[in-house]
């Protein structure tokens, strides 16, 4: 069973290794807004999200979002240049969203309510591909998944840190 799929726990682990998140640049140089990245968005829950889609767009970024229906908070949509909906597990949606947005890359941010029951989930065809592959529903395992799925188009996955 899923359990808080996309939890804050990323403040602690991040994506990648110990030492590649130590000597991973953090961007905090001036850049001409002309050259800053699209950022993209893996919503969940909470305030985070929010919190972050403001500081993002206070250092300059567009600022696009994937959001989960039923958990990702409405207010969201004034906060970012471009939004989506998704299920959670349309993982093939996801992606397609933030190359259709223009995402450069991608952060997760906020929770995910455990899921109580399986019609919560609907599993697309690259969701359910991910799932056998990593043959786990623990969080950091399909998290970690998911990552590796964006970083495969071209999305690197960064720390939700990174504007706080």
């Amino acid at each position: 069973m899923l359990k808080k799929l996309f939890t804050n726990t990323l403040l602690k682990f991040g994506i990648g290794s110990r030492a590649e998140r130590e000597v991973a640049p953090q961007h905090t140089q001036s850049v001409d807004a002309s050259t800053k990245s699209v950022i993209g968005i893996v919503a969940g829950n909470g305030s985070f999200p929010l919190r972050f889609a403001e500081e993002a767009k206070s250092n300059g970024h567009r600022v696009v979002a994937v959001c989960h229906i039923d958990e990702t908070s409405p207010e969201i949509e004034s906060l970012v240049d471009e939004c989506a909906w998704v299920k959670l597990g349309e993982l093939g949606k996801l992606i397609a969203s933030f190359k259709r947005m223009g995402a450069d890359e991608v952060a997760f941010a906020g929770g995910i309510d455990r899921v109580q029951h399986f019609g919560d989930i609907k599993l697309d065809a690259r969701g359910a591909a991910l799932i056998m592959r990593v043959r786990s529903t623990k969080d950091d395992v399909v998290m970690r998944g998911m990552a590796a799925e964006l970083e495969k188009e071209g999305m690197p996955v960064f720390s939700c840190t990174r504007f706080l």
